[in-house]
């Protein structure tokens, strides 16, 4: 197996190695996305077996730090496409006129979205790094994977001083007597 896809990690009867590649991706709270794959894993095979799985809410779980830091996870988990994107789809919606109450909404789909898609993330990388025999050097995965603490610094210190400077504009604007819309 040279080059491995979703579905090929997934079914891949050799779940010991693919399991250690991801630990070694992933970095911190490793087992938290395990539990993501094996759940994602468990759905693939259902497939490949010809069942059909219906919906469940027992989904990939949820992820309290995209909740309320959005971006800043991303950044932190080395999805740049994903935080980029984040940020530019809050730039726009920040700036359509009485658009001002996405924020829960979004950060509940983030939050739900955040785990899978980073072990999709993984599974992607993971292929890329993988040799023409099948292999893949354990420290290039965790080089390519784990967090980038710089990123989440950056990020969240952009994010605290924007927080502070938006409650500061509305302290100001209820102080001046202007209505809140």
């Amino acid at each position: 197996m040279s080059k491995i896809d979703s579905n090929a990690m997934m079914l891949d009867p050799d779940q010991v190695s693919r399991r250690l590649e991801l630990t070694a991706f992933f970095g911190p709270n490793a087992a938290d996305f395990l539990k993501t794959y094996d759940l994602l894993r468990e759905r693939a095979v259902a497939i490949a077996a010809g069942q059909k799985p219906g919906f469940t809410l027992r989904g990939t779980g949820f992820e309290p730090a995209a909740f309320f830091l959005g971006p800043v996870w991303f950044f932190y988990r080395k999805l740049w496409a994903w935080a980029w994107s984040i940020v530019a789809l809050i730039v726009v919606l920040g700036l359509l006129p009485g658009n001002t109450r996405f924020g829960v909404g979004l950060g509940a789909g983030l939050a739900i979205a955040a785990r899978s898609a980073y072990v999709n993330h993984a599974i992607a990388k993971l292929a890329k790094l993988r040799n023409p025999q099948g292999e893949i050097d354990l420290q290039q995965a965790a080089l390519a994977g784990g967090v980038s603490k710089t990123a989440g610094w950056v990020s969240g210190t952009i994010f605290v001083l924007l927080t502070i400077l938006g409650l500061a504009a509305i302290f100001l604007l209820v102080r001046s007597g202007e209505p809140i819309r």
